[in-house]
């Protein structure tokens, strides 16, 4: 959407990989003038077979090949070290518990407005976060332990947020998405190990992801970690409206979200 370019401290956009056509929008572009340090990563290498892009960019720093993920410094004929590092799907602990139990739990339990997973696209958050903790999560949680909503709903909230742009752990840039660590989100160890988040006795009660590039909308179901306390996503790229949800928070003390995209007003939900 255009009103990404509303996102001035924008600072990593990668979306190859992914099912999204047509142009960058132009005010995205306006953000590279005199900002060397934003990089863009998207679809827009000419298709082998049709010389179009899938994706057109007249400003990526980085073009991909749709088909193959291979990546390349835009203008630069050798592939650059950032070629796309997928993490492998491996069959986890749950192949006992079926797709359809997973679906019909978490369509009761956590989504919200009536979704269902067969109305949504594949690559829907809702849809991946699903697919993750299925087949990619190595914890093999059981269907009914006590975490498994909060860890699928913070997988939602990674994949909904572009997790792939998240940005430092310490000292060193990082892939929280790709790089398996004690801090990455979507990683197999205990999800309140995953980086700024705060648990109180194994249930999360905060989220604090400060400047980390997050771009999407917030998901209605954050509303589902019911024992948040405070939710701090200050100046990111986040658009969009507040969802009403949230005001399901009844222990939310606090509550930063500026620097952002967001459009509308603060739901009155919030405010009890």
């Amino acid at each position: 959407p255009s009103a990404l370019g509303l996102c001035k401290h924008l600072e990593f956009l990668n979306i190859d990989d992914t099912n999204i056509e047509g142009t960058i929008p132009e005010e995205v572009c306006l953000l590279t003038q005199g900002n060397n340090d934003l990089q863009i990563q998207a679809d827009c290498s000419p298709d082998k077979a049709t010389a179009v892009p899938f994706i057109k960019c007249d400003c990526c720093k980085f073009c991909c090949d749709h088909n193959t993920h291979e990546c390349k410094i835009e203008s630069d004929e050798q592939p650059s070290a950032i070629n796309d590092q997928h993490t492998t799907s491996t069959i986890s602990n749950n192949s006992d518990v079926t797709r359809s139990q997973l679906m019909e739990k978490l369509e009761v339990e956590v989504l919200h407005r009536g979704a269902t997973f067969n109305d949504m696209a594949s690559d829907d958050p809702r849809q991946l976060a699903l697919n993750w903790i299925l087949d990619e999560d190595g914890t093999g949680l059981d269907l009914n332990a006590g975490n498994f909503i909060q860890r699928y709903t913070l997988a939602l909230l990674a994949y909904s947020l572009d997790s792939q742009a998240w940005g430092v752990t310490g000292d060193e840039t990082v892939n929280l998405r790709v790089v398996e660590s004690n801090f990455s989100w979507l990683s197999s160890v205990d999800e309140c190990s995953w980086y700024n988040v705060t648990c109180t006795s194994g249930v999360v009660t905060g989220l604090w992801l400060d400047e980390y590039s997050l771009i999407g909308t917030i998901p209605p179901e954050i509303s589902r970690l019911v024992q948040l306390d405070f939710i701090s996503f200050r100046r990111n790229c986040l658009y969009g409206t507040i969802p009403s949800e949230m005001g399901q928070l009844s222990t939310l003390t606090y509550l930063r979200l500026q620097e952002n995209a967001l459009s509308g007003t603060v739901p009155d939900s919030i405010f009890g």
